[in-house]
């Protein structure tokens, strides 16, 4: 194989696993968006359809229970959405510190830009998945307590 073939296959291919790499990023949003709207949703009907004072004190801290994770799931799903604005402005930065090192005389194989995953992100979509759980475990107890 020719070196010429060799480049124009690497390109193909960094191409593709760019293309793939933004659908993936994209569907993850989609998928926190979601979960957002729901619990936004969720929160918003137990707070208008709560009728009166809540008299069981055990009826009481499961309603706060239940808002309490709604709410965090819900910060915790704004956090993840700005994850991709994130994503986005290191991409920046590698392709502008990129651009330094080709026009100072560097040469590179790939095309494909590298932006490692920040830890604490991944820490808060742990969370954001638990907590979603838990929000809706604990609407489900506080729903049998209220209707018992």
């Amino acid at each position: 194989m020719t070196e010429n073939y060799k480049n124009k296959i690497r390109l193909n291919h960094d191409e593709y696993i760019g293309k793939l790499t933004d659908r993936i990023l994209s569907e993850k949003q989609l998928f926190t968006k979601q979960i957002l709207i729901i619990t936004t949703t969720l929160l918003g009907i137990l707070v208008s359809l709560k009728t009166g004072k809540i008299v069981d004190k055990c009826e009481f801290i499961s309603f706060i229970m239940v808002i309490g994770m709604l709410g965090l799931c819900i910060l915790l799903g704004v956090i993840l959405l700005y994850e991709n604005i994130n994503i986005l402005d290191s991409a920046l930065k590698e392709t502008s510190s990129r651009k330094e090192r080709l026009l100072g005389g560097d040469k590179e194989d790939s095309t494909l830009i590298s932006v490692p995953s920040d830890k604490f992100y991944g820490k808060i979509k742990k969370i954001y998945y638990v907590s979603f759980g838990l929000s809706i475990l604990s609407l489900v107890f506080y729903a049998l307590i209220s209707f018992s």
